[in-house]
């Protein structure tokens, strides 16, 4: 692993272990109650976040040794945004080592989402983020989710567990 690839890594753990902490900061706030916007800015925030540890982890395995290189071998993925292919993009022992055992594209009532599944059994659904953003284009709704909140909390504890596993990696003087 070059030197960037860590540094990279680091910065993208960083953004995303701050980002799930502010969406947990905006769910204790509220009930537990689903609401339409707080529902969309909720998903393409953690969408967002999710695609962050994705990526630092791609650039933790890069073998590149500039910006550019690392950058390239996270982009090389297309459509970039595809939390599947991503994951394809990272070796099984890192996937073990942070304990995420698949990401696996689905359609849930005509909407793109991503079913993570934790080493520990959980389950953590990830819309995606193009489709969630530009969901005013479809003829349909999202279902509503009377448990969407309590479920997100849960979700957001298993991507926390990932997002500590990923930043003592990325932080460690110890080569993988």
């Amino acid at each position: 692993m070059g030197n960037i690839g860590k540094i990279l890594a680091q910065r993208a753990i960083g953004r995303a272990g701050s980002g799930l902490y502010f969406i947990e900061e905006i769910l204790q706030s509220r009930g537990d109650s689903t609401d339409s916007a707080y529902s969309r800015s909720g998903y393409v925030l953690l969408s967002f976040n999710f695609e962050l540890i994705l990526n630092a982890l791609i650039a933790f395995e890069s073998k590149g040794t500039t910006n550019e290189e690392v950058v390239k071998d996270i982009m090389k993925v297309r459509p970039s945004h595809d939390f599947e292919k991503l994951f394809q993009n990272i070796s099984p022992e890192l996937l073990k080592k942070v304990g995420l055992v698949s990401v696996r594209k689905q359609s849930n009532g005509g909407f793109v989402e991503y079913e993570a599944i934790m080493h520990d059994g959980n389950k953590i659904y990830i819309q995606d983020l193009i489709d969630v953003r530009y969901d005013f284009k479809k003829d349909k709704l999202r279902k509503p989710d009377p448990q969407e909140i309590p479920r997100i909390k849960n979700e957001l504890q298993s991507l926390k567990s990932v997002v500590d596993v990923v930043t003592k990696l990325v932080w460690s003087d110890h080569q993988k």
